[in-house]
């Protein structure tokens, strides 16, 4: 699906500026492990994701969760780590405060799949702004998804227990917990692998 199509299901899009979002866009067929951006790089391009999965991570200096139901792992990447969001087919993904900003990103993205993107350079996502004020629409919905997703987080990491948190992740993202390698989804909900593997456990014997 071209970037321009993807628009459009946000907001109408003019035939022409459609035809300029073509002309500048990049599909790009990336494997699975790809690294897309790294701390300290500018990330300079936006990407859509026609398929695949991707993460945005960083790295922590401190530890997980301490909650007697979070649990703790000093063998697990949950105390180094911190899987901040996953982004899925039909979604956009970069490092927020790097690619509005121009400014080094903190964080890393790497795909967790074989991914099909559309690309495009902060430059020509700039030019075109300028050049079709309709498409400013479609930066603030853009926008507004990252700070909703932002939001989300930060209440699920106020949760004390590791049960609830994990609930909120499922709704949050309801398809994604048997495509998530499970150290991931630990390190997103900042408790260590086994207490995962054990709530996880419990919920499918419920079943």
């Amino acid at each position: 699906m071209p970037l321009a199509i993807a628009l459009e299901k946000i907001a109408p899009l003019s035939d022409e500026c459609k035809t300029a979002l073509r002309a500048i866009t990049q599909f790009k067929n990336y494997q699975e492990g790809r690294t897309l951006v790294i701390p300290g790089q500018i990330n300079d391009k936006l990407y859509y994701i026609e398929k695949g999965l991707v993460r945005i991570f960083s790295d922590s200096d401190s530890d997980s969760d301490s909650d007697s139901d979070s649990g703790s792992d000093s063998d697990s990447d949950s105390d180094k780590t911190i899987t901040a969001w996953f982004g899925r087919e039909g979604g956009f993904v970069c490092s927020v405060q790097s690619f509005f900003n121009q400014k080094p990103s903190f964080e890393s993205i790497q795909l967790l799949e074989d991914s099909q993107l559309w690309v495009i350079s902060y430059a020509d996502w700039e030019r075109m702004l300028a050049e079709f004020p309709e498409l400013n629409l479609h930066f603030r919905k853009i926008y507004q998804h990252y700070l909703t997703v932002y939001d989300a987080r930060i209440y699920l990491l106020r949760q004390k227990k590791a049960h609830k948190k994990y609930e909120l992740f499922l709704k949050l993202y309801p398809k994604l917990a048997n495509r998530v390698h499970i150290k991931y989804i630990a390190q997103y909900l900042n408790i260590c692998s086994e207490t995962l593997s054990r709530i996880r456990k419990e919920l499918k014997n419920k079943r």
